[in-house]
């Protein structure tokens, strides 16, 4: 365990003094905190969760740019510096090396997050003039937990690249891609399936068209596109826990409950980083 520690703490260091954490530390820190004031400020009735609610969509580019942009050259940038194989020859496994390097980026990106968020909602309160509940503070930390869970999945996604290419270019490319192809599997699904169910009189009944959109996100094809995604579910199950039940806000439920998103995101972080794992261990490194 002191080996993954010292690793950790290596790389969150070393993330700490990076360039492209402390510009996107900035510009999020400044964003942020001023998009939930001006909400507030502009909103009448509304309370801090809501504030946070209505950041989120904002904020969860972040989330992904965060957690892709920490950890795309974790291993190729090492292997190519050559300084991976002076620590593999060290008593070090690399599982261990692994799980530091995951550790280290995914909190490296925690001590950007945490802070700007406290600092946004605390803004939120004083504007509203709306003192949260205890329901209230449960259901932010429980979207802070949500989110570090999202963010810890692009980590993932970006590490299991990372340890299969061979520069920080086609890296940050490939992640960038998968991000984006991910993200549209759920709706080129939904869309094939419309011109069949979504005739002109389906078109012309908006509680009609509701209940076949409703049919659509029922089907287990579907519910498994949109469960790929991980920025979906992290998406969804923020939402859901500070209270928007609907997607987009328009009364259409999530294709799955915010359990299930939950259970996709931890199974989506556990697939990557085993095939992280799996590449490292088999790739003739030393």
């Amino acid at each position: 365990m002191h080996k993954i520690l010292a690793i950790t703490k290596k790389e969150f260091y070393e993330h700490l003094k990076s360039k492209r954490l402390v510009i996107f530390g900035v510009i999020f820190g400044a964003i942020i905190p001023l998009t939930m004031g001006l909400t507030a400020y502009y909103t009448k009735g509304v309370s801090p969760n809501d504030v946070l609610a209505g950041s989120h969509g904002l904020a969860t580019f972040f989330y992904v740019i965060l957690g892709i942009a920490m950890a795309y050259d974790v291993i190729v940038r090492e292997k190519k510096e050559k300084s991976l194989y002076t620590l593999l020859s060290k008593p070090i496994s690399r599982e261990e090396v692994v799980i530091g390097k995951f550790l280290g980026s995914l909190l490296s990106i925690c001590a950007i997050i945490i802070p700007v968020l406290i600092i946004g909602y605390l803004i939120a309160i004083a504007i509203t003039h709306n003192t949260p509940s205890v329901a209230d503070i449960g259901a932010v930390s429980s979207y802070l937990g949500i989110i570090l869970l999202g963010i810890a999945c692009y980590v993932g996604l970006a590490m299991a690249i990372s340890s299969a290419v061979r520069s920080s270019t086609t890296a940050i490319l490939s992640a960038i891609g998968a991000w984006f192809g991910l993200g549209m599997i759920y709706s080129i699904v939904s869309l094939a399936l419309m011109p069949q169910m979504l005739t002109p009189q389906v078109y012309a009944d908006p509680t009609l068209m509701q209940a076949k959109m409703e049919e659509i996100n029922s089907l287990w094809y579907v519910k498994l596109a949109y469960a790929m995604n991980p920025g979906g579910c992290m998406d969804g199950a923020a939402y859901s826990v500070l209270g928007l039940k609907s997607l987009m806000g328009q009364g259409l439920r999530y294709p799955l409950s915010t359990n299930s998103m939950i259970i996709s995101l931890v199974i989506f972080l556990a697939v990557a980083i085993g095939i992280t794992l799996g590449v490292f261990r088999s790739k003739d490194l030393t």
